[in-house]
């Protein structure tokens, strides 16, 4: 029996010790972690939608927070002029979460252009979404009208076999769409 409670008392001492030095490692890469998400995941998507901005929108990132919800905007500027606003949202894939980096423009509030930033959806058939002849199809899509597929009375043609990575990038844009419309008319003075 003392041998017992000995070997209880040296597991539960072992899997404490592991348990509070993976938090630990946990806590001290957290911040390391988001930059090098944004950096080599969200950057290039982020960048092939403000192709045009002539500062570093990663860099000028702000974080604005939406009652319980925080939405990163990616401004882009030129001349020091605000000329494009990113957002990302994601929408449900067949794989997992799609998630798209949407531009638009600050003062139309169109589509300008959309980036797959990451999903998870099947090699050679859902992740066509990220096929230049896809994403082009979001390109000067209204403010007022919805992305939706072409099968569903929309205007985007979607990708034959992957209806519903189609549809995720579609849902992701409309997210976009409208944090962006209820964010157009409160964006920081020194972005307008």
């Amino acid at each position: 029996m003392n041998d017992a409670v000995k070997m209880f008392c040296i597991v539960v001492g072992v899997t404490t010790a592991c348990g509070t030095l993976l938090s630990g490692v946990h806590d001290f890469t957290r911040q390391r972690i988001v930059v090098q998400q944004l950096r080599y995941v969200k950057g290039p998507a982020v960048r092939a939608v403000l192709d045009h901005a002539e500062n570093d929108p990663l860099a000028d990132r702000i974080q604005i927070t939406m009652g319980d919800k925080s939405v990163l905007l990616f401004p882009g500027t030129t001349g020091g002029k605000l000329t494009g606003v990113a957002i990302e949202a994601s929408g449900q894939g067949y794989g997992g979460p799609v998630s798209v980096i949407t531009g638009f423009d600050p003062v139309t509030g169109d589509c300008s252009a959309i980036a797959i930033a990451g999903a998870s959806e099947t090699p050679g058939i859902g992740s066509r979404i990220n096929d230049p002849v896809f994403t082009r199809c979001f390109k000067g899509l209204a403010c007022s009208t919805q992305a939706a597929l072409r099968s569903g009375g929309g205007t985007i043609d979607g990708i034959s076999g992957a209806t519903i990575s189609s549809k995720a990038v579609c849902s992701a844009v409309n997210k976009a769409q409208r944090l962006f419309l209820s964010l157009r008319d409160n964006l920081p003075e020194d972005l307008q």
